[in-house]
């Protein structure tokens, strides 16, 4: 199980935004500022359960295989389908144009599944767990979940 700590910085509907800080591991990762985007903390939204509140702190965890299920998904799919896609335009106009023109119908084609499967499986699959939620702290900034 991977876990990260967060703080819920906005609650909408029935989705809350956690903000995910750096942590030890981070600071030695070349990756960083890929994550994180150069900043101290990158934002996800998750499903929000009743009963958090704006400035509770969560640990978020999450199993490797959905993990590796949701890179195979993001990494996988449209690069297969652009491989398909040259392949057909190739085979059907015996040209480099055609095999281009192939390869990115395929690429696109691979882009929106890979971004219905996405959503599909965001649902529940996909998504990380709230592993623990403590609304005993207190912070001057709280405001119930609308």
């Amino acid at each position: 199980m991977i876990e990260v700590s967060g703080r819920i910085v906005a609650i909408h509907g029935e989705k809350a935004r956690v903000a995910i800080e750096q942590d030890a591991h981070c600071a030695g990762c070349a990756s960083r500022k890929t994550c994180h985007g150069g900043s101290g903390a990158s934002i996800i939204e998750i499903s929000h359960p009743i009963g958090m509140l704006i400035g509770d702190k969560v640990s978020l965890g999450m199993d490797e295989s959905t993990l590796t299920r949701s890179a195979l998904l993001a990494y996988l799919v449209p690069p297969v389908c652009l491989i398909v896609g040259a392949g057909i335009g190739d085979t059907l106009g015996h040209s480099d144009v055609l095999a281009m023109l192939g390869a990115l119908l395929g690429l696109l084609t691979g882009l929106c599944i890979a971004r219905v499967l996405t959503r599909l499986f965001r649902h529940g699959s996909l998504e990380p767990n709230i592993s623990n939620c403590p609304s005993t702290t207190t912070f001057s900034n709280r405001s119930p979940a609308p």
